[in-house]
């Protein structure tokens, strides 16, 4: 209804006291005091065809301006988000190449902490310090943990693969472990033992190496 109010006054034009209103095509007079619904009638009934023309003609050029407003905005919306892209690269580069020539001209040493590195310099370089952080955390997960033992918990108690009851493998675990830190001792004990031995051997008796003649003819004299 809206389309052909906009559209009835195409075949209408008010008359000087603006009481009526004269169709252009055929001329016909019509009462006119505000409201449009009789000339929609007359151009409904008299002229159709026209207005079908008109209500298509008028959809397809909003149709049209549409479709360029949206293409527009598709443009610069690009535009816009490639510039801020170009913007973020070259402000990426600039980083790279700054962090590169400090490494040239003020290399930290190795012992150094890359932590303790990245919180000073995290103004100068705050994407790469972002990047830094996300390598050098720590992962805050227990699933290795966790699926060792639950891994060791399917071997214990698995019926199928062993027989034995917790309580002995417990005692078997410890007295393993006994026994390794006790023959680490023993080790230990019997090093210490030798070296003592061969320090004293070495004081008690007297070397029976020849020592060895020189090199230098008996006839080579020198004054």
């Amino acid at each position: 209804m809206s389309d052909e109010s906009s559209i009835v006054w195409h075949f209408f034009m008010k008359s000087n006291d603006l009481t009526r209103v004269n169709c252009r095509r055929c001329q016909k007079s019509l009462k006119f005091s505000g409201s449009t619904l009789g000339m929609i009638h007359h151009v409904r009934t008299i002229h159709a065809d026209e207005l079908k023309t008109l209500i298509r003609f008028r959809f397809v050029s909003n149709e049209s301006s549409r479709k360029e407003t949206k293409i527009d905005g598709l443009f610069f919306s690009k535009y816009i988000e490639s510039k801020r892209e170009s913007t973020s690269l070259q402000t990426t580069k600039n980083e790279i190449v700054s962090f590169e020539a400090l490494l040239v001209s003020a290399r930290p040493p190795i012992s150094s902490s890359p932590l303790s590195f990245w919180e000073i310099n995290r103004n100068r370089f705050p994407k790469l310090s972002m990047l830094a952080r996300h390598v050098l955390c720590s992962p805050q997960s227990s699933a290795q943990v966790e699926r060792l033992f639950s891994k060791c918990g399917q071997i214990v108690s698995s019926t199928r693969r062993n027989r034995l009851s917790t309580e002995t493998l417990n005692d078997l675990l410890l007295n393993a472990i006994l026994a390794d830190s006790k023959i680490q001792e023993e080790d230990d004990s019997s090093d210490d033992e030798e070296a003592d031995l061969q320090e004293d051997f070495s004081g008690m008796w007297p070397t029976t190496k020849k020592r060895r003649q020189s090199s230098v003819p008996r006839s080579v004299r020198y004054d």
